[in-house]
């Protein structure tokens, strides 16, 4: 359980503060940062969300940098890096905001007015102004009028000792500008991790000492420790054949897409020795994988091993390729939507790849083509075209519909949540046909989604059809919301008058929603101050007359008791979920934890991820994402939120490799993955993610439309201006001209 080690180690941080003075000084910087940011003091939400990198193999080239420069060392690195990252900021910042007060001065002392410039107030000498008071959004525009005097002013209005006297000032903006710019855009990206790097490291340190103390081993801990032997061994794995008391001479690699490069490390000299004594006339070893399915990036998968490294590592003289040409899963138009799909998207994010490159220093583009980046994604999808096996059906059905304004003419404005609602409308429409009219089964339909918010919504939106669903999120205890009002009941219960007002409400709204009763709103006033005995109005009498005497119950009684006196036991619906949870009560009992509190605790932690166990050849719609759907096949598939990032989620955690940079001791930082590092001193590790977020997108929707065998569905939101931003566009680009007037391309045959 991740969460609850994260937990843990917070907590340990705390307790560090007591006896660690530089730790604490550290935290009240930070703190202090923070205010000064115009942000909250408290860093550990932030903070939070950084541990789990701690647990991922790209810390560990930052920790053992760490390791080789002492801990003892530590702090004074990080308070040099603090000094040189805010001077870097100031000198850019300072230089540049003196030299456009300068340039508008010199125009306010000359008695230009905005009448005389070219453009009048478009002109960007309008902009000195802001740029004056820290705003740089608008400076490059006022570089396009250097030593273009005709650019400046009105053709009656030429005022040459202003141009003489700006220009030069205008110049001197733009070489320092442009001189500093990649380590400045560097040190303000480092600089929101700074603080929260140092606490990392320490928490790295706690983790041990935790794993110590609970005689835990992580999960993510195993691939450490193979990592080790095998570099203990270096290029003579006999060392390791010793340990394990086996010798393997043939290695099957299977789902190699997503391997990582620790993993493909440790294998790589067991694999190369085992080669050096080959069989004759045989395959000894196979690798087995798909580039085009690789979606586990946040597992530290790496596509670019099966494409690239591994074939370089073992020697291209080595290998033998081949692929299975027919598809045996689709029928024929599902196969011949997909191979037109797979032949034009890749050249579309191809080419807008190239395209934000094609401006950009020689270095940069150089680099890119030298890497082979220019034509990686049509290079890994030029093998993706499919032939009919000797068994495939001919029909098939694809329809893309593009949601946009037009389809809700009464809403002021079309965004993504009531995109999100029309197209699972459509969607249930659509599965009404599928059965009523097409026969086909329920347990033959998935709907794939991205996340389990999203699946919680499809979830929920079929459910209120009385569609019956198998899903994860579905079926997990916690979001059942009879449970939850026994769990806030729980908290009423156990928790101080003045701090329960919020449990009280969740009760009210929670007990009147499941007896489809409206609450009076003026019920939810003045909770914090009114006891549970006074409140027999909204929720049910003998809960408030006698929750004291029930305290003293053993918990499971208390359960019992709860739900009898809420009136749960006639709705059926939510029966599975009250029975299950009662289960929980018990059997958390035996593991020892007794009593509502200590009980709360565990739920918190591990309670709240039990689910129901999903009924055996249910006839029921599936909804599971994405990730989770590889390797399974559906009749129908249904893709009802195709609006995922192209390029990436902006201020998601990156880390790059800091050896050609200021922060070069460290090895590898954290950065906020951003459009401002393109032009930043890791600018390469910018664009290189930019690729691999590219391939996520691409690669996500392979996944989701190759599941399909004989019915495809695709939902997508129009805008008013085509931006290529989300894997949605990309589709409506793809097709483009090919809708129907309501936004529907199909292809029908049943």
């Amino acid at each position: 359980n991740y969460d609850k080690v994260k937990d843990d180690l917070v907590n340990k941080l705390d307790e560090a503060l007591d006896t660690n003075k530089q730790l604490l000084q550290w935290i009240i910087d930070l703190a202090i940062e923070r205010i000064s940011d115009n942000k909250s003091w408290n860093y550990k939400f932030e903070l939070y969300n950084l541990i789990g990198e701690i647990f991922s193999e790209r810390f560990q080239i930052f920790e053992d940098a760490v390791s080789e420069l002492g801990l003892e060392n530590i702090d004074e690195l990080f308070k040099r890096y603090i000094s040189v990252t805010k001077d870097e900021i100031k000198n850019f910042e300072s230089e540049i905001i003196q030299l456009a007060k300068d340039a508008h001065e010199a125009l306010e002392v000359l008695g230009v007015e905005n009448d005389q410039l070219k453009g009048k107030s478009r002109s960007p000498l309008t902009k000195l102004i802001l740029v004056a008071r820290g705003d740089f959004s608008k400076i490059e525009p006022i570089f396009n009028i250097i030593d273009e005097p005709e650019e400046w002013f009105q053709k009656n209005a030429s005022i040459a000792e202003a141009y003489d006297t700006i220009n030069p000032i205008l110049k001197k903006i733009e070489a320092h500008y442009l001189t500093h710019l990649p380590n400045y855009q560097l040190a303000i990206a480092f600089n929101k991790n700074l603080y929260y790097l140092r606490l990392m490291q320490e928490i790295a340190v706690l983790l041990k000492e935790y794993r110590a103390e609970n005689d835990n081993l992580l999960i993510s801990d195993a691939q450490k420790l193979i990592s080790g032997i095998t570099e203990d061994a270096g290029d003579n794995p006999s060392f390791i054949w010793e340990k394990v008391g086996n010798r393997y001479r043939n290695f099957l690699f299977d789902e190699f897409q997503d391997t990582s490069t620790s993993q493909w490390g440790s294998f790589k000299s067991l694999l190369t020795n085992a080669m050096a004594t080959p069989s004759e006339d045989l395959i000894d070893h196979l690798i087995v994988g798909d580039t085009k399915q690789s979606i586990y990036r946040w597992r530290n998968g790496d596509w670019n091993i099966l494409h690239k490294h591994a074939k370089n590592d073992v020697g291209i003289n080595n290998i033998l390729e081949d692929s299975l040409a027919e598809n045996y899963r689709s029928t024929e138009n599902i196969i011949t939507f997909n191979n037109v799909l797979y032949r034009s998207i890749p050249i579309t994010l191809q080419n807008e790849l190239n395209t934000s490159l094609a401006t950009k220093p020689d270095g940069i583009s150089n680099w890119w083509t030298g890497e082979h980046y220019d034509q990686i994604i049509t290079d890994i999808y030029a093998g993706s075209t499919q032939k009919f096996a000797a068994n495939t059906l001919k029909g098939g059905t694809i329809k893309i519909k593009k949601f946009g304004k037009e389809h809700v003419p009464d809403e002021t404005r079309f965004t993504e949540t009531t995109f999100r609602d029309i197209a699972l409308d459509d969607v249930i429409n659509e599965i009404k046909i599928l059965k009523d009219e097409q026969n086909y089964a329920l347990k033959d339909i998935a709907i794939l989604v991205r996340s389990n918010s999203e699946a919680l919504l499809t979830v929920r939106k079929l459910m209120e059809q009385n569609l019956p669903v198998l899903s994860g999120d579905a079926l997990l205890i916690s979001n059942n919301s009879a449970i939850q009002l026994i769990i806030n009941t729980l908290k009423v219960l156990i928790s101080l008058e003045s701090q329960s007002a919020l449990y009280k409400a969740n009760c009210i709204a929670l007990y009147h929603s499941l007896h489809e009763k409206e609450a009076d709103a003026n019920h939810y006033i003045n909770l914090t101050v009114k006891p549970l005995n006074q409140l027999s109005a909204v929720l049910p009498p003998a809960l408030c007359e006698n929750w004291q005497s029930w305290l003293q119950l053993p918990l499971p009684e208390l359960v019992e008791i709860l739900i009898e006196s809420y009136g749960l036991k006639p709705l059926t619906a939510h029966l599975p979920y009250l029975l299950a949870f009662r289960d929980l009560t018990a059997s958390a009992g035996k593991l020892g934890e007794k009593g509502i509190i200590a009980f709360l605790t565990w739920w918190d932690e591990d309670g709240v991820k039990k689910s129901l166990p999903s009924p055996e050849g249910a006839d029921a719609i599936q909804i599971i994402t994405i990730h989770k759907s590889k390797g399974l096949a559906f009749r129908a598939v249904f893709v009802p939120f195709c609006n995922w990032e192209v390029k990436g989620k902006t201020n998601s955690t990156f880390w790059v490799s800091s050896e050609e940079t200021v922060y070069k001791e460290l090895k590898g930082i954290p950065l906020k993955y951003n459009e401002a590092l393109a032009d930043s001193a890791i600018a390469k590790a910018y664009y290189e993610e930019l690729l691999y977020n590219n391939m996520d997108a691409l690669n996500m929707l392979y996944v989701a439309t190759t599941r399909s065998k004989d019915y495809l569905y695709i939902a997508t939101m129009a805008k008013k201006e085509l931006k290529l931003s989300n894997m949605g566009d990309v589709i409506n680009f793809t097709f483009d001209g090919q809708f129907d007037e309501n936004g529907v391309y199909e292809i029908v045959d049943y």
